[in-house]
């Protein structure tokens, strides 16, 4: 489910990945920022995608709190934003 890696040229998937969560507000909040639904080519997977598999629920928070749409389909048509148990308990206590 997760990106192949080769994230250097998507610095808000790159930060999903490593639960960077200050690091994309502020890409996410400087001037001409990045789409925060932005779809990376390899698979079409969203920062949310990506920080959802990995259980990164700060990062998660921080790209849903800048609007992240969790119904955008990847490359193989589906819907993988699937939070596990975990994060829901901790977005919702």
């Amino acid at each position: 489910m997760i990106s192949n890696g080769n994230l250097g040229s998507f610095p808000l998937h790159a930060s999903a990945e490593k639960n960077r969560s200050d690091t994309i507000l502020a890409l996410l909040g400087s001037t001409g920022g990045i789409d925060v639904n932005l779809r990376e080519p390899d698979k079409g997977q969203t920062a949310l995608h990506i920080a959802a598999a990995l259980n990164h629920v700060e990062s998660v928070e921080a790209l849903l709190s800048k609007g992240a749409k969790v119904d955008i389909q990847d490359k193989d048509g589906g819907i993988k934003t699937v939070f596990s148990l975990k994060s829901i308990q901790k977005l919702n206590p």
